[in-house]
């Protein structure tokens, strides 16, 4: 989806009245109905709907942040929930 019609559809007014995409996103909807989809390959923003919001490759992502925040540690994990607690198995 082009960016400027995910911000139409799915945006909010901030406080200057500017309207953008100001969520926090995770693997459950949001109050938007978004989420996040992680892939192997890839990791999606997605409604609730199945419409794909968008979508960026986990390696050319990674590589962005090495350009610009050459000190970031990058950790990828599983998580798995158990009995309301959130577990990781760190790779």
């Amino acid at each position: 989806m082009p960016p400027l019609d995910a911000v139409k559809k799915y945006g909010s007014l901030d406080k200057s009245g500017r309207q953008g995409l100001y969520y926090t996103m995770s693997l459950k909807p949001n109050s938007a109905g978004l989420f996040l989809n992680v892939q192997k390959k890839d990791i999606s923003v997605m409604h609730i709907s199945g419409e794909v919001v968008a979508t960026w490759q986990l390696e050319k992502l990674a590589e962005r942040f090495m350009q610009k925040m050459p000190a970031l540690i990058f950790v990828s994990a599983f998580t798995e929930e158990r009995d309301g607690l959130e577990y990781f198995h760190l790779l």
